[in-house]
C-alpha cells in the first residue's frame, strides 16, 4: 500500500503517462491517471489529491480551460503543467 502523496497525472500521451506513473510509484507517490480533462475533474470532484501534474497539449487536454473550470467549481489543487514539447528544465514547469 502507497502512502505518499496522492498524484493525479493527465496526459495525452498513452507512453507518457504509463512512465510518469510508474517513476512517480517508484518514489512512494500514490497515482491515478487519465487521458481525459472531463475524467479529471470529475476524479478531482470525488477524491481528494495533493498534486495535479497535467499536460498541456491540445486538442486532448486544454490545461488552462481545465484550470479556470476546476476555479469555478470550487476545486483546489497544487497544479503542474507540463509544456507540450515537454520540459527542457525544471524551470520551465509552471506550478499554479
Amino acid at each position: 500500500m502507497r502512502t505518499g502523496a496522492r498524484i493525479l497525472i493527465l496526459h495525452w500521451d498513452e507512453y507518457a503517462l504509463m512512465a510518469l506513473e510508474r517513476a512517480l510509484e517508484n518514489c512512494g507517490y500514490c497515482t491515478t491517471t487519465t487521458w481525459s480533462a472531463e475524467e479529471a475533474l470529475r476524479l478531482l470532484g470525488r477524491e481528494s489529491f495533493d498534486l495535479l501534474l497535467v499536460s498541456d497539449h491540445p486538442p486532448a487536454v486544454d490545461a488552462g480551460r481545465l484550470l479556470d473550470r476546476m476555479k469555478t467549481a470550487g476545486l483546489s489543487v497544487r497544479s503542474v503543467l507540463i509544456p507540450n514539447d515537454g520540459p527542457a528544465a525544471p524551470a520551465d514547469l509552471l506550478v499554479a
